[in-house]
C-alpha cells in the first residue's frame, strides 16, 4: 500500500521546486470548460474531443481527468491534461476503437486501420488502468531557455499528480512519427515508443499526420521519473518505491526514443 503522507510530501516538494527554480505557479483543476477557453488563446490547433466538455458528460469527465495549468507573473505558460481510462482486451484494437467512438461523437468524419504487423508486447501489456496525456501546452519562454530545466521539472510534477490520482499502470499518449525521432517526447517523460502504432485514412482536425507513434511510460520508469532529481530525503523515495511494480516482463522490449 502506498504511503499517502510521503506521496504528497514528494508532490509538495515538486511543486515548490518548479516554483523556487523556474517562477511557476502551477495549478490543478476539473473545469473543462475554462481550459477549452484558455487553450483556445494559446494554441492554434483545435482541441482534442477526450477533453472537450462538448462531447462529454461533465460529471464523468470531472471524475476521470483534470488538467494543470502554470503561471508565471501572471502570464500562462504551460498547460497539461490527463485523463484515465482502464483498457482491456488488445490495447491497439482499444486505442482504434476510443479514437472512433471520440470523434465520431464530435461529428467528425474520419477513419483509421491498424497497420500491418503485430502491435509490440509492451502495447500488448497495456490492457489495465492507463491514463492518457495530451494537450501540452509550454510556452517558448520556457522551452527556449538554454539549457534549462523547466521541462522535467514541470513534467515531473504532472506525472507526480498523474500517479497521485489515478495509480496507472501506465501513462501513454500519441504523437507524430517526427516529434518522436527528434527525442520531444523523452523530453516530456516518456520513455518508449512504437513507430506506426496506427494509421488515420480520413484524420481528424486535431491531428498533424496520418501515421501516429505510441509513447508511454510503464509504471516503473513513471516512479523513476518522479524521484528523478528528487533531494527530499527517504520518505519520499520510499513512497514512490512501494508504488513501483513492472508492467512488462523484464524481456519484453520495445524500441526506445532517440536521445535528444
Amino acid at each position: 500500500m502506498i504511503d499517502p503522507i510521503a506521496l504528497n510530501d514528494l508532490v509538495f516538494g515538486l511543486r515548490a521546486t518548479v516554483a523556487h527554480r523556474h517562477h511557476v505557479e502551477v495549478t490543478a483543476s476539473t473545469d473543462f470548460a475554462r481550459f477549452k477557453d484558455m487553450r483556445m488563446h494559446l494554441r492554434s490547433d483545435p482541441l482534442s474531443p477526450y477533453f472537450d466538455p462538448r462531447f462529454n458528460d461533465e460529471a464523468e469527465l470531472a471524475n476521470s481527468a483534470f488538467w494543470l495549468m502554470g503561471e508565471r507573473d501572471g502570464e500562462t505558460v504551460y498547460l497539461d491534461a490527463y485523463r484515465f481510462y482502464h483498457a482491456y482486451g488488445d490495447f491497439r484494437q482499444w486505442v482504434i476503437g476510443w479514437l472512433m467512438r471520440s470523434h465520431t461523437l464530435a461529428g467528425e468524419d474520419i477513419h483509421l486501420i491498424a497497420p500491418q504487423g503485430p502491435a509490440s508486447a509492451f502495447s500488448r501489456s497495456l490492457n489495465a488502468r492507463t491514463v492518457y496525456r495530451g494537450e501540452l501546452y509550454l510556452s517558448p519562454k520556457l522551452r527556449d531557455v538554454a539549457k534549462s530545466s523547466a521541462t522535467d521539472d514541470l513534467c515531473r510534477l504532472s506525472m507526480a499528480l498523474a500517479w497521485q490520482a489515478f495509480q496507472p499502470d501506465a501513462i501513454w499518449g500519441l504523437t507524430t512519427e517526427s516529434r518522436a525521432r527528434r527525442g520531444a517526447m523523452r523530453r516530456i517523460g516518456f520513455s518508449y515508443s512504437e513507430a506506426n502504432f496506427i494509421q488515420w485514412t480520413r484524420r481528424p482536425n486535431c491531428v498533424e499526420e496520418d501515421n501516429e507513434t505510441l509513447v508511454a511510460t510503464p509504471r516503473d520508469q513513471i516512479a523513476l521519473q518522479i524521484q528523478s532529481g528528487n533531494d527530499n530525503g527517504p520518505r519520499q523515495n520510499a513512497a514512490m518505491n512501494i508504488a513501483t511494480g513492472p508492467v512488462m516482463a523484464s524481456n519484453q522490449v520495445v524500441e526506445p526514443l532517440v536521445g535528444f
